[in-house]
């Protein structure tokens, strides 16, 4: 049986950087530490399904293309946070990891803070 291992690694980092991301940010988001996730990079360690599930939501792709390893390396198209600061990058990582409820809610508040922001504007134009 052929090991995934190296594969795998390339692959985390492929799209961790193609995407614009850094590793602190993902580790953030996965709730380990920079070292733990580097681990995965670099063929220390492999995560487990769980944690796998979570990194293909972060880099927005399903699992059969995160396991495409021979495809060509071209995954640009569904990359639109590269030219995002990196709180930015965080809350899109944040997002991508909730159940979709939990989304909507997340939006709500995005959406609630922006009219808020909007009043405030308003007042202080006056």
């Amino acid at each position: 049986m052929e090991n995934l291992n190296p594969k795998i690694c390339h692959r985390l980092r492929q799209l961790r950087k193609e995407r614009g991301f850094t590793q602190q940010q993902i580790a953030n988001v996965l709730g380990i530490n920079r070292s733990t996730y580097s681990y995965y990079e670099t063929g220390f360690t492999s995560p487990d399904i769980p944690t796998l599930l979570i990194l293909v939501k972060i880099f927005h792709v399903t699992l059969e293309e995160f396991f495409q390893f021979d495809a060509n390396e071209n995954t640009e198209k569904k990359n639109c946070s590269t030219d995002l600061q990196k709180k930015e990058q965080q809350i899109i990582c944040y997002y991508r990891t909730l159940p979709q409820t939990k989304q909507s809610e997340l939006l709500e508040f995005a959406e609630f803070l922006a009219q808020q922001n909007k009043k405030e504007r308003a007042q202080d134009a006056e």
